[in-house]
């Protein structure tokens, strides 16, 4: 992945945190690391398209009533994880990488909340 480039602590979360993200939520995955400033995860496609670089996420837990939604990112990476690696009907596991843009303080404050009660303690 090159040079670090992230300004605040990335946290890995605790249980099943799934992310939907794109128009019409085109990528849906699991939730690999988050800080505040932005996050990470993996989805399956059979698609190559790009997702748009001015999007939005949305976070929600499995089982539990927690859905933080409509939160301002950019894309900054969306590559396949293994390029080499064929499946029998050509899906791709592709890891996604965004930065959050512009939370309102409402959002900032449920992230905050999120990152507390949802991932482990200690930095990756």
């Amino acid at each position: 992945m090159g040079i670090e480039q992230r300004k605040t602590n990335r946290y890995v979360p605790r249980g099943n945190i799934f992310v939907a993200c794109g128009n019409g939520d085109s990528r849906v995955g699991r939730l690999n690391d988050i800080s505040r400033g932005g996050m990470a995860f993996e989805h399956i496609t059979d698609t190559f398209d790009e997702i748009p670089q001015a999007t939005y996420v949305r976070i929600f837990l499995s089982g539990e009533k927690f859905y933080l939604s409509e939160i301002p990112c950019r894309i900054v990476y969306d590559r396949p994880l293994d390029p080499h690696m064929l499946y029998p009907v050509s899906f791709v596991t592709r890891r996604c990488g965004l930065v959050f843009t512009k939370l309102s303080e409402k959002q900032a404050g449920l992230l905050d909340q999120f990152i507390e009660k949802h991932t482990r303690k200690g930095t990756i």
